[in-house]
């Protein structure tokens, strides 16, 4: 599974910029290496991290379990990603957002002849739920929004919620900044555990968040995500 990286550094010194309202004239200058770690100091970033972003070399270091997948669409030239797992012994599935389009996840879905039981949304831009409609009638499955953020005919999902597909558990936890709700799933049950972030995380970087909610946001972050085992 390949997913294009969604930041560049400039992308994460851009976002820390702003949450740190840092973006004045003084804003630090990263236009070599030694600029890199100069403004990853002032910005309280990893600076290794941020050179190997740049370097192209801040990629996964693993492939994802079996019975997972991942789709990336073009939501109006912005990319999105959006998941599916299953357990291969009662084929019964949990999607996670819906991207742009749900053309290639329901090719996956009849491919392995899954049946879906959960739609659970990581958080309600736009982006994420494009194809909400259509995943919904082509799988029947029960949809799961933020509690924050409310859907219409959707259950609300709070912190601590969990589900149960096959022999997969999803615990809910409690993600915000990016948007009001922001929820991270975390999945047991395959051979090794994933956590659906939405744009809670970007490669090296939070999602977007405004200078008000970034301190919060990086707090809930650590604590719900960057806290979790390292597999």
């Amino acid at each position: 599974m390949s997913i294009p990286l969604e930041d560049t550094h400039e992308d994460v010194i851009a976002k820390a910029r702003r949450g740190l309202r840092r973006e004045g004239p003084d804003a630090p200058v990263a236009d070599d290496l030694d600029g890199l770690r100069a403004a990853a100091a002032e910005l309280d970033l990893d600076a290794d991290a941020l050179v190997a972003l740049a370097q192209g070399q801040h990629l996964p270091e693993t492939e994802p379990p079996a019975g997972f997948a991942a789709f990336h669409t073009d939501f109006n030239g912005m990319g999105v990603n959006a998941y599916l797992a299953w357990d291969p012994a009662t084929r019964e599935a949990v999607a996670f957002d819906t991207g742009a389009s749900a053309a290639g996840m329901l090719d996956t879905i009849r491919a392995h002849d899954l049946q879906v039981k959960f739609l659970l949304l990581t958080h309600t831009h736009p982006d994420h739920i494009a194809a909400l409609d259509a995943l919904k009638s082509a799988t029947n499955a029960e949809v799961v929004a933020p509690a924050r953020e409310p859907v219409n005919g959707a259950k609300p999902a709070r912190a601590g919620d969990s589900w149960t597909v096959g022999g997969l558990t999803i615990e809910a936890r409690s993600t915000p900044g990016h948007s009001p709700g922001g929820t991270t799933y975390v999945v047991r049950g395959l051979a090794a555990p994933v956590a659906v972030v939405g744009d809670a995380l970007f490669a090296g970087s939070q999602g977007g968040v405004s200078p008000e909610n970034y301190p919060a946001a990086l707090t809930a972050n650590r604590r719900e995500i960057l806290a979790l085992p390292p597999e």
